[in-house]
């Protein structure tokens, strides 16, 4: 059960399409305090994974300064429509093609290439090598004394 399903009940049973609550409403009513992301930015409440979705209600008209949301049932919200713009497609990042021939050289199907963390398993591999050169190095000074 979601912790933030007390919510969703009291917005289910809410009889008009609309519900504007302060923050500390919402906190008595889910008998906890908000996470301190939902009270600095309206991303925490336009997550998909909320579940008062499920019931057909968004947050809209957060107020962080003063305190409120209002809830709206059905539609679609501010932060609704300004994530589905999209990038024109000059600005979309592009995507890599590479071709593979197998042992007959014919081209197999173009695969999207796989970025690998590389660099930070050089620096990690890199960073113990040196601990472990300045631990023998240090080993050797402390049996030759």
């Amino acid at each position: 059960m979601s912790k933030y399903k007390p919510l969703s009940d009291r917005l289910a049973g809410h009889g008009s399409s609309e519900w504007r609550a302060s923050f500390a409403e919402i906190e008595e009513v889910l008998g906890f305090p908000l996470p301190k992301s939902a009270r600095a930015r309206g991303t925490w409440w336009g997550d998909g994974k909320r579940p008062w979705h499920e019931h057909g209600w968004r947050a809209d008209d957060i107020d962080h300064d003063g305190g409120y949301v209002t809830f709206k049932r059905g539609g679609q919200t501010t932060a609704a429509v300004a994530e589905s713009i999209v990038m024109p497609e000059a600005s979309q990042p592009e995507e890599r093609i590479t071709e593979d021939v197998d042992m007959h050289g014919a081209i197999a199907p173009p695969m999207p290439s796989r970025r690998r963390p590389t660099a930070p398993i050089v620096a990690g591999v890199a960073m113990a090598a040196g601990v472990a050169a300045f631990l023998a190095r240090r080993m050797l000074r402390k049996r030759a004394a």
